[in-house]
């Protein structure tokens, strides 16, 4: 039997840890993109230094990014949430 269920509240830090975790993975890969184009651009002496701080800086940035954003839409979707319809999905149980 299918259930339907409602999001009436979204714990703001605990998404935004999950959204800024999921930032900082995706913008490590991003990094490591950056770093390999700058291996290969730029010769000499500070090519390491720039890939290093692209795989460094990158995930960093991204992990902040990622909770403040996750922080606001939480915000706004809670706000919103009460005044609006919330957000339903259905759900079935089984039996396992």
């Amino acid at each position: 039997m299918a259930a339907t269920k409602v999001v009436k509240h979204i714990d703001w830090l605990s998404f935004s840890v999950s959204m800024a975790i999921i930032h900082a993975i995706l913008a490590f890969f991003v990094g490591l993109m950056a770093a390999l184009v700058f291996a290969s651009v730029f010769s000499g002496f500070m090519h390491p230094f720039f890939g290093l701080a692209a795989i460094i800086i990158y995930p960093i940035m991204g992990f902040v990014g990622g909770f403040i954003s996750g922080a606001i839409i939480a915000l706004i979707y809670n706000f919103l949430a009460d005044r609006y319809k919330s957000v339903r999905f259905t759900v079935e149980e089984t039996a396992e």
